[in-house]
This record gives structure tokens, C-alpha cells and sequence, in this order.
């Protein structure tokens, strides 16, 4: 089973759950700041989205270099 998912193409899941998490975040009417309080309520939806998005980038670009390392192992052989 481990070989299937070693070759599957698919992004990694840790990047695909952040993007949801970031987006549930925002539609959610649940937050740490609630949006009544005027500037400090977005600044935290903004906050929570952005390091959202920013760990979704490095778990990608984490996932890209060891897809292209394992591939040039493979070559290599």
C-alpha cells in the first residue's frame, strides 16, 4: 500500500487541509476576535488565513522537493 501512495501525483494532504481550514475559518461566523469589535475582528480573520495559506506554500514546496529528489534518485539508479 505504501508503494501506491510513494507514486501517487496528488498534492500533499497537509497543504490541501490548511486552504480548507483557512476557508472554513473565514465563512465560519466563529472566531477568536468576533467581527463586531471593528478593526481587530478582520485583523484576525486576516491573521488566521494568512499563516494559514503561508503553511499550505511550505508544505507544498516541502512535498515538490521531495517529489523531485525522489525522482532523481530513481533516475540515478
Amino acid at each position: 500500500m505504501s508503494r501506491i501512495l510513494d507514486k501517487s501525483p496528488r498534492a500533499p494532504w497537509g497543504a490541501i487541509a490548511s486552504i480548507v481550514l483557512a476557508l472554513l475559518y473565514d465563512a465560519s461566523p466563529i472566531d477568536v476576535i468576533p467581527d463586531v469589535i471593528p478593526l481587530l475582528g478582520w485583523l484576525d480573520d486576516a491573521a488566521v488565513s494568512t499563516l494559514l495559506s503561508l503553511l499550505a506554500v511550505f508544505a507544498w514546496r516541502r512535498w515538490a522537493k521531495a517529489r523531485r529528489l525522489k525522482a532523481a534518485n530513481l533516475s540515478v539508479q
